[in-house]
């Protein structure tokens, strides 16, 4: 799996991994190395990740997490590196549209805040000289129907850097 565009990529990574993460097949763990290229604002234009698919089993409030890590000396901003996310909103059985929600800043004026770090345990990073671990987290999302979700990461940069993000969506109160 290779998405490339302007600017950036995605490239799926056997050899950096988060343990217990995603697995290709259900066999072999792997993350997506993302590559932001740098010529993009760090707000509008980022690289994205192809959608991540799960399944939320129960409704009401629930938190999202995604885990990732980057080679830095502190963790990225959220104007640098954040999902988005799509999940049925409404409890309506008539109504199929989805709900979409973002770990990304406020708005363009707002000031970027650190990714939260993580403790989570990454496989493939002994040649990182300063590994940070990061969680990005969703607010609490009032799920209204059970059914299927989707995410994607986003890298943005207006310098060349690389981070790697683990495919699998994790659900608080599931």
């Amino acid at each position: 799996m290779e998405m490339i565009d302007y600017w950036g990529s995605t490239v799926l990574n056997a050899s950096v991994f988060r343990v217990g993460g995603a697995k290709h097949r259900g066999v072999t763990p792997y993350s997506w190395k993302m590559v932001a290229t740098g010529t993009g604002s760090k707000f509008i234009e980022p690289t994205k990740s192809p959608w991540i698919s799960g399944d939320v089993l129960t409704d009401g409030s629930k938190i999202f997490r995604i885990e990732a890590i980057w080679d830095g000396a502190a963790p990225l901003d959220d104007d640098q590196m954040w999902f988005e996310i799509e999940f049925l909103g409404t409890a309506s059985g008539a109504d199929t549209q989805s709900t979409y929600a973002d770990t990304r800043m406020a708005n363009i004026t707002a000031t970027a805040a650190a990714v939260p770090t993580s403790t989570e345990t990454w496989s493939g990073v002994g040649g990182f000289s300063a590994p940070k671990k990061m969680v990005l987290t969703s607010a609490a999302l009032s799920i209204g129907r059970v059914g299927p979700i989707r995410a994607r990461l986003c890298l943005a940069s207006a310098v060349s850097l690389t981070a790697y993000g683990d495919p699998k969506i994790q659900v608080e109160n599931q």
